[in-house]
């Protein structure tokens, strides 16, 4: 009996020694992770980089053939109405600069919905769904320069418009402009509107009610300015 309890005192003065023993290791293990890790320089996984709107310097084109390298800063991506109805080319023919080709547009009114149109986009594709808008707070005006194949061509041109939930921050028209047989330059005055977020960099809309046989009409130098 005497060395049965004596046994027992052992066996738990033992488990209690290991307890402490067992408390105190976890404890300097964890001062000395403290301690590394003050001492080393955690490398942090870089961060997904997502699109950051800057304010952007002027002039920024949104087209133009003659500008080296050529601008990439929207997409003229954004058919509408009947996109099958507007073709969009090259052409030689009727040149603003000598030696750069200009944009040559082609309405052939057969679809149902009796007009179309292009914006110039950014991202391409982007109709609001995509964070691309450029704080354009710089520029007092967009300028393009115009003229029509044979005269008479009515176009709309239009700045802004992107819808959300990433909105452009204005929504401007020219209105219906009758077009001439030569160039001509046109300004959109922006002064008094907010240009801090606009993706959808310029547009146009053709219908047929305003050219019932179709129309042919030219495009060039189309930048924002200060």
């Amino acid at each position: 009996m005497y060395f049965s309890d004596k046994l027992k005192k052992m066996i738990s003065f033992g488990l209690k020694a290991v307890v402490v023993f067992l408390i105190t290791m976890v404890f300097l293990f964890w001062i000395e992770a403290i301690s590394f890790r003050k001492t080393m320089k955690i490398e942090e996984k870089p961060k997904k980089k997502i699109f950051e709107r800057k304010l952007v310097d002027m002039p920024f084109y949104v087209f133009s053939t003659s500008v080296v390298p050529y601008p990439k800063n929207f997409a003229p991506s954004g058919y509408m109405g009947d996109k099958n109805d507007i073709k969009m080319t090259g052409s030689y023919d009727v040149k603003l600069k000598k030696k750069y080709p200009c944009l040559k547009l082609t309405y052939d009114p057969t679809g149902e919905k009796g007009w179309s149109g292009i914006m110039w986009q950014n991202p391409a594709n982007n109709w609001g769904e995509f964070e691309g808008r450029y704080d354009l707070s710089k520029a007092t005006k967009l300028t393009f320069w115009a003229r029509g194949d044979k005269g008479g061509e009515v176009v709309e041109f239009k700045v802004g418009g992107v819808g959300p939930p990433f909105s452009d921050s204005l929504n401007l028209t020219s209105g219906e402009i009758v077009l001439e047989k030569k160039w001509i330059k046109y300004v959109f005055h922006l002064e008094d509107f907010s240009r801090h977020t606009i993706s959808g960099g310029f547009s146009f809309i053709s219908t047929r009610e305003e050219n019932r046989n179709g129309c042919i009409f030219y495009l060039d130098e189309v930048r924002y300015e200060n």
